[in-house]
């Protein structure tokens, strides 16, 4: 890997942690959907939005920054759409290439890290860009949820007065929905059981943790968080933490890599979860 790659991944990882360690990470904290939605950062030029550590960076950066905006452009796109960024510092991100399946060696890497540096769209001076992508439709919340769970065939029970996951028996208990604040609350914690569903060994086969406290189980639970945050930006849901701090004791400095395989598997659920949608 590249060691540009290495240095902003690393860097990327670290900020994120140190947004937990603060309490200040976006999905510590509650959203209104429409707002969420808005904040996706997103390529200005291609109006592509940013997904799983990429989105996340830029949100934090933007937060850090100031910037108003939420539409990022590399330099060469910038100067192609006559923009200017003269003496503006750049934002680096990263994406995962993999190599063509007559590349690949046995036992091998599957690919490679690649680092861009972008620039808010409040760094830019002039230039013509395409109009900023209007916002979707909001649709209802059981709507937009039940068009999820129906498209995952996922089993969910109306039973209990605590959410889980059974991986053993494959399928979702919640609870009876007036007990939640909200439909939205209602919402965000069957999402964060819908990431759960995921690690079942016929979809990601993730490791879920023997018991509760213990490093795996805590990893999942930061999956899950994450998961049902992104997932609440991508359908335009209010968003209200379900297990907030319940991992963060289990993460420091020394876990950056768990950490970054815990954005990893949160984005591929994200993917999953969307792509009957699509």
């Amino acid at each position: 890997m590249a060691s540009k790659a290495v240095d902003a991944r690393d860097l990327m990882v670290e900020t994120i942690i140190a947004e937990m360690e603060a309490g200040t990470a976006p999905w510590q904290k509650d959203w209104k959907g429409e707002m969420l939605a808005s904040l996706v950062p997103h390529n200005g030029t291609t109006n592509r939005p940013y997904s799983g550590m990429n989105a996340l960076w830029l949100w934090l950066l933007a937060k850090r920054e100031g910037y108003t905006s939420n539409r990022w452009a590399t330099f060469n796109q910038i100067k192609a759409h006559g923009g200017n960024v003269k003496g503006q510092k750049s934002t680096p991100i990263v994406f995962f290439s993999p190599f063509d399946e007559d590349k690949r060696r046995e036992g091998g890497p599957i690919g490679f890290w690649r680092v861009f540096n972008v620039f808010n769209f409040d760094q830019i001076t002039g230039g013509d860009f395409p109009e900023a992508p209007p916002m979707p439709e909001r649709l209802a919340v059981s709507e937009a949820v039940q068009a999820l769970v129906k498209a995952s065939g996922a089993s969910i029970r109306e039973e209990g007065v605590q959410p889980a996951y059974s991986p053993t028996f494959d399928y979702i208990a919640m609870p009876h929905s007036g007990i939640f604040d909200s439909p939205e609350a209602y919402a965000a914690t069957l999402l964060h059981e819908m990431v759960h569903w995921t690690s079942h060994k016929s979809r990601l086969n993730r490791e879920g943790g023997k018991r509760f406290g213990d490093d795996a189980y805590a990893g999942e639970e930061l999956v899950a968080e994450l998961g049902s945050f992104l997932l609440c930006s991508s359908l335009g849901v209010d968003y209200s933490p379900v297990q907030h701090g319940a991992y963060l004791k289990h993460w420091s400095r020394d876990d950056a890599s768990k950490v970054r395989n815990a954005l990893t598997d949160a984005k591929r659920a994200q993917d999953f979860l969307l792509k009957p949608l699509a």
